[in-house]
């Protein structure tokens, strides 16, 4: 080989390293800013303790509790909500719809493990 080219490359190389590194970099970012979202979208959403509040667990806790919030703004008056709890209310509400699930389904209902778990809510609410 010439000199000129082994120069060629380890300069490509070297750049081809350099362009890995920086996706490598804006990837880690991009996964830390994720990370601090789901955080903050777990801090807000009320949970129970048995709750594993994985990425996917988080989001679907998230979602029934819209859904409850649409329920209860469609079902009462707005001076109602003063002094309700949402965060247990919530709760009671989670279970009435696992509950009816299981019900409906006579006895089968999915599980991500184990344990009971209150979010294999109906499709349709």
């Amino acid at each position: 080989m010439k000199n000129g080219t082994r120069k060629t490359i380890k300069k490509e190389v070297i750049e081809h390293d350099q362009r890995r590194r920086s996706a490598n970099l804006r990837e880690r970012q991009r996964t830390q800013e994720l990370n601090a979202a789901f955080n903050d979208l777990r801090n807000k959403i009320p949970s129970m303790p048995a709750d594993k509040l994985s990425k996917v667990h988080s989001l679907r806790i998230a979602t029934a509790y819209i859904t409850y919030l649409v329920e209860m703004l469609n079902g009462q008056n707005q001076s109602e909500f003063i002094d309700c709890n949402f965060k247990s209310s919530f709760h009671v509400w989670r279970s009435q719809k696992a509950q009816e699930q299981i019900s409906t389904s006579n006895g089968y209902y999915k599980s991500y493990n184990s344990s009971y778990n209150f979010l294999d809510l109906p499709e349709k609410m």
